[in-house]
């Protein structure tokens, strides 16, 4: 619902568009979970990996790119240029930018060398998941909690860019069986 709020002015909305929002936080947000969740379970037992994030040619870039949109996160947040349309956008970006890394990084699992670059991308994911779980509570504050929770981080964590890092290595996570968002 508040992705289609306009700036400057009272609007109502329906049930349709509940519906909606919720549909669009299931098939999004919560399957790049889900996969992550079950990419987890069958790699680690649900545990988090020793590897740093890392992927070839691609964990720096997504780094430096999330750290920029936490910025801009940051300013759709402020008094001054308060914005949930913008900040629901942002917080759709940082989920494709983690389900994209995830899939990119999948077939290091299949590779007879790649176990370890495999652990190093799903730490990368992790660490976009507890930046979404940071960065989300201001507009979805349940949702973020949980996710928080599952990962065993204090779900009053600021907006910044110190979110974007996985849990402690060897931090067994209590990982969701349901939805994690707009349930």
């Amino acid at each position: 619902m508040l992705r289609d709020r306009p700036n400057g002015r009272q609007t109502n909305f329906s049930r349709g568009d509940l519906v909606r929002a919720r549909e669009h936080l299931d098939t999004v947000w919560n399957d790049w979970l889900n996969r992550l969740v079950q990419a987890l379970r069958a790699e680690t037992g649900g545990v988090v990996p020793a590897q740093r994030p890392a992927g070839a040619g691609g964990w720096e870039l997504l780094a430096a790119r999330l750290t920029r949109l936490c910025g801009e996160l940051r300013e759709a947040y402020s008094v001054e240029g308060f914005d949930t349309r913008r900040a629901v956008d942002l917080l759709d970006e940082v989920v494709r930018c983690g389900a994209d890394f995830g899939h990119v990084h999948s077939h290091e699992r299949e590779r007879p060398a790649g176990r370890d670059a495999y652990r190093a991308a799903l730490s990368g994911e992790l660490a976009v998941a507890s930046a979404l779980a940071a960065w989300a509570a201001p507009v979805v504050p349940v949702g973020a909690a949980r996710l928080s929770e599952a990962l065993g981080w204090d779900p009053a964590r600021r907006v910044d860019a110190a979110a974007l890092a996985p849990p402690p290595a060897g931090t067994v996570l209590t990982l969701p069986d349901g939805p994690v968002f707009g349930s």
